[in-house]
This record gives structure tokens, sequence and C-alpha cells, in this order.
């Protein structure tokens, strides 16, 4: 993004800036105080959302077995597709009940990820077709509906902090390295700066 009034080159420094400050967490999906610790884990600096890892991981499993073990028949597949559908239901309807993120988010993205790959192995079978064409349609649609529910906020609703929101436990990083970045920024528009600084000691 090039913001009006400011060189290229320093616009450019100071989006890659933005970008780097709030790195740490981007694919965290939550707020980063200890009653949420449970649904993130640290890679490094960096804070990445469980539920989302585990069904990323869940797929690139599928995908492997799918490709690794000979075409199921289309009963089989089948099977796996309905079992993908009743899996993943928890995590959409019933948030408050849901059994674990491992049954609600790996083993639905590794079915489906297996029976779609599968599926396209057996082309140029129409039946086998439909029914990967049907689970990424489900996929999508899954995902659609998993957003539209929101964020599961029971911590929130007992924390002492919650008055204090944004500024409480779980967004205080966020903000320390937005302050940071705005105080930076600000110092090289004012200096015309090649931007030579840095804010990437952590949060």
């Amino acid at each position: 993004m090039i913001l009006p009034g400011i060189p290229r080159p320093l616009a450019a420094r100071i989006d890659r800036l933005s970008r780097a400050a709030h790195a740490f967490h981007r694919y965290a999906h939550h707020p980063l105080c200890p009653a949420y610790a449970p649904e993130v884990f640290r890679l490094g600096r960096t804070r990445i959302c469980l539920g989302c890892s585990l069904a990323l991981g869940g797929g690139l499993l599928g995908t492997l077995l799918g490709a690794s073990l000979q075409p199921a028949s289309l009963a089989v597949l089948g099977s796996f597709a309905i079992l993908c559908a009743f899996a993943g239901l928890p995590a959409l309807a019933w948030p408050r009940r849901s059994p674990g993120k491992i049954l609600t988010r790996m083993f639905p993205a590794a079915l489906a990820a297996f029976v779609v790959l599968q599926g396209l192995l057996r082309a140029p079978d129409p039946a086998s077709l439909a029914l990967a064409g049907g689970v990424i349609l489900g996929t999508m649609a899954g995902v659609i509906l998993y957003r539209r529910r929101g964020p599961d906020r029971r911590p929130c609703e007992t924390c002492p902090e919650l008055p204090a929101r944004p500024a409480c436990a779980g967004f205080l990083p966020i903000r320390r390295r937005e302050r940071a970045f705005r105080r930076l920024a600000s110092d090289w528009i004012q200096a015309g700066s090649d931007g030579k600084g840095s804010i990437l000691g952590g949060p």
C-alpha cells in the first residue's frame, strides 16, 4: 500500500514494518491471555491458532494417505464423506459441547482431503468426481458457516478484565506493538527517514 504524500520507498518500508509488527499474532485468531493459551501455540515468537493448525495438518495427512493408497471403492469414499460431515458438525452447531479440536478439526479435514484426492484418482468415473466435488463444496460451506458462527468467547464472559477490553491482557501485546509501530512510522515520516529502525524485538 502506497501512502499518499509519502515517497514510495518510505511508504514501502512502513508497509513492511506494519506487516512485521503484527506477524506474531496474525494467525493466532484468539486473544493472547492465559485463558486462551490452550487455543494457541508458539512457533518461535509467533502465536498460531491450534484449531487451524490441526485442520491444516489433517488435510496434509489425508492428502498423503490418499496419494499413497490404492483408490478405495465408491462405497468406502461415500462412508468417509458422511463421517467427515458428522465429525465436523459439532464445531458448527454446538461450540459449547465440542468434543475436542482433534476430532472436530483434524479428523474431518483428513477425511475430506482423502475423499477428494481418492475421488479424483478414480476419474473419469462420474460418481467419484461428483463425490469429490460435493466434499469440496461441503467443506467450503462448512468454513463459511463456521466463520458466521463466530469465535468462542466463553473465557471472556467470566474474565475480571472484561471491562478493560481491548486493553486487557489478551490484547495488550498487540496494542503495545501497534503503539511502537505508530511511533516509529511517525518518526520516519517527520524526519524523511529511510527507515533503519526496528520494533521486532518481541512482544
